[in-house]
């Protein structure tokens, strides 16, 4: 198995497990349609909504996506969206994908805002 097959592997099975750090989300495509599967949520704090604005703030959070046809995307779209909890123990939300950080044969790092 080749290193870059073993990352793709890896980052739709034990990265996202749900006894690790993976949970459930809904990706929502621009085009139409929608998939569930596990990702890992990093959220962040409050920002402002565009520099020099502090008094309209957006929440934040960074989504490692799988790269894979059913437990994950095959690519990005400006404006998809992804639903999940922005903050631990707040209601599901739609987020919107607002960059992709990185991307490799595992999957995307996606910042999301809502």
């Amino acid at each position: 198995m080749t290193l870059r097959a073993r990352m793709a592997r890896d980052a739709r099975t034990i990265l996202v497990r749900a006894d690790h750090h993976g949970e459930l989300v809904t990706y929502r495509f621009r085009a139409g349609g929608t998939r569930q599967f596990l990702a890992v949520v990093n959220r962040l704090e409050k920002t402002g909504a565009a520099p020099g604005i502090e008094q309209i703030s957006v929440l934040r959070a960074h989504v490692f996506v799988p790269r894979h046809a059913t437990n994950g995307i095959t690519q990005v779209t400006t404006g998809d969206r992804i639903d999940l909890a922005m903050r631990i123990g707040d209601e599901v939300t739609t987020a919107r994908v607002e960059d992709v950080l990185s991307q490799d044969e595992g999957g995307f790092l996606l910042e999301v805002h809502a």
